[in-house]
C-alpha cells in the first residue's frame, strides 16, 4: 500500500467476523477499506452491513475473466452494467431492472483514470453464481451482448446499492483470459498489478470526495 502512496492505518471492529475492517490513509482523507468472502450472497450481506454503519460511498474491487482478446491479464475493467446471472439481485429488483453503477460516481472514477493515463477498459460485465457452469453457449451469449469480462459479486452490488439509496461503483483486475475456447487459469499476480494499477490512478480518491 506505501508503493501506492497510502498507509495502512488502524484495524476496525466488525460488526460480523466474516467482513475484516481497516482503515487506510489515502491523500484525500481516510478510506475504510473492507475485505468479505466471494460470491454475490456474501457481498451483499456485507454492503448491508457497511450501509447500516453509514457508509453511503462504495468502490468495489474485485477480480474477473476477461472475454474479449483485447482484454488483457492484469488490465482494469470499470463496468456500464452488469448482467444479472445470480440469485441474489432478485431479491432487491424485478428481473427487467439493469445493474448500473451510480451515475456520477461512475464518472468520477472513469475521469480519474483518464486523468492518470492509467489503461483500463469500460462496458458490460457478466455476473455469475456457478463459476463451473460458464459454458461454451454461455459465454458466447454474454459476448454477444457485449459482456468484457465475468465475475462473481458486481450485479448483486449494484441492485443493493440502488435499492438502498448509496453511491456504488467497481472496477475489476483481470485475473483469467478465456481464449482458444478455454481459459488460461487464475493469475493472483496479475491481479495484484491491477490493485497497484487502480491505487496509483488516484481512483480510490474519489472515495474521500462528497457524495
Amino acid at each position: 500500500m506505501r508503493a501506492c502512496g497510502m498507509k495502512i492505518g488502524k484495524r476496525i471492529k466488525s460488526p460480523h467476523p466474516t467482513l475484516q475492517l481497516q482503515e487506510i490513509h489515502g491523500k484525500r482523507g481516510p478510506i475504510l477499506l473492507a475485505l468479505c468472502p466471494m460470491g454475490a450472497p456474501s457481498a451483499a450481506f456485507a454492503l448491508e452491513l457497511l450501509i447500516v454503519g453509514g457508509v453511503r460511498r462504495i468502490l468495489f474491487f474485485g477480480f474477473c475473466g476477461a472475454l474479449r482478446a483485447d482484454v488483457k491479464l492484469g488490465s482494469l475493467v470499470l463496468p456500464q452494467k452488469a448482467f444479472r446471472e445470480e440469485g441474489t439481485s432478485y431479491h432487491y429488483a424485478e428481473p427487467g431492472i439493469p445493474a448500473l453503477p451510480s451515475p456520477e460516481f461512475y464518472e468520477e472514477t472513469h475521469k480519474a483514470l483518464v486523468s492518470s493515463r492509467t489503461p483500463f477498459h469500460t462496458g458490460p460485465i457478466w455476473t455469475t453464481d456457478a463459476p463451473f457452469r460458464e459454458t461454451s453457449t454461455k459465454i458466447q451469449h454474454f459476448k454477444d451482448a457485449g459482456a468484457l469480462a465475468v465475475e462473481m459479486e458486481v450485479s448483486a452490488l449494484l441492485t443493493v446499492a440502488a435499492f438502498r439509496k448509496v453511491s456504488l461503483c467497481a472496477m475489476l483486475a483481470v485475473t483469467d483470459t478465456f481464449m482458444h475456447d478455454h481459459w488460461s487459469g487464475f493469475k493472483a499476480l496479475e491481479g495484484l498489478k491491477g490493485w497497484t494499477k487502480m491505487c496509483r490512478s488516484g481512483a480510490l480518491s474519489v472515495l474521500s470526495s462528497n457524495p
